[in-house]
């Protein structure tokens, strides 16, 4: 079973450079939500946010902040800087690193134009089938709509039917979304 390789279309993407931040693009491509991104870019507009404003500013749970910022930590996208408060307890303060973002968003957009130019490979590779009822649930090869564990091309989510792809409309789709990131990445060359 193949699963989808990004978590946001490149039209997405394409939207939010209009508005010509690469912070918001780089937040957005790092956790996935546009929501989350610009909350987050809102949060920090004052430079560094001590972790419990954070949680309060963007009304989540400590764990989910936690587990934001640090995926941003790892990314290189945010760093902490650790104080002293007054009464001596740990304080913990988070900057977004805007001067990454730029080369964040390149790599990241180059990565998925890799990984759609196998795709195209692949669909011109194989024959394969969706669910007719979500297309969303599942695509899988010939093969394994005919000889796998749930064979009878039934999708194994729903039970529905499964169509065949018409493999010359994807193959499509993913040229004008590698034609898009090459047409972003060459704006950005000129920024």
């Amino acid at each position: 079973m193949r699963r989808c390789l990004y978590k946001f279309s490149v039209f997405s993407i394409m939207n939010l450079m209009k508005k010509r931040n690469l912070l918001l693009v780089a937040l957005t491509i790092a956790l996935g939500d546009p929501d989350i991104a610009e909350s987050l870019l809102k949060a920090f507009s004052k430079g560094e946010v001590e972790t419990m404003e954070l949680i309060e500013l963007l009304g989540m749970s400590p764990a989910d902040v936690r587990r934001i910022l640090y995926r941003l930590h790892d990314l290189n996208l945010a760093f902490q800087i650790v104080r002293k408060g007054e009464e001596g307890e740990r304080l913990v303060f988070w900057v977004l690193n805007e001067k990454i973002a730029p080369s964040f968003v390149k790599k990241r957009l180059e990565r998925t134009k890799k990984i759609l130019e196998e795709e195209i490979k692949v669909e011109e590779g194989g024959e394969y089938y969706v669910c007719a009822a979500d297309p969303s649930h599942i695509k899988i090869s010939f093969e394994e709509a005919a000889f796998g564990p749930e064979s009878g091309f039934l999708c194994p989510v729903c039970g529905a039917s499964l169509i065949p792809v018409d493999r010359e409309k994807a193959i499509e789709k993913i040229k004008e979304a590698i034609q898009l990131i090459e047409g972003l990445l060459k704006e950005m060359r000129h920024d």
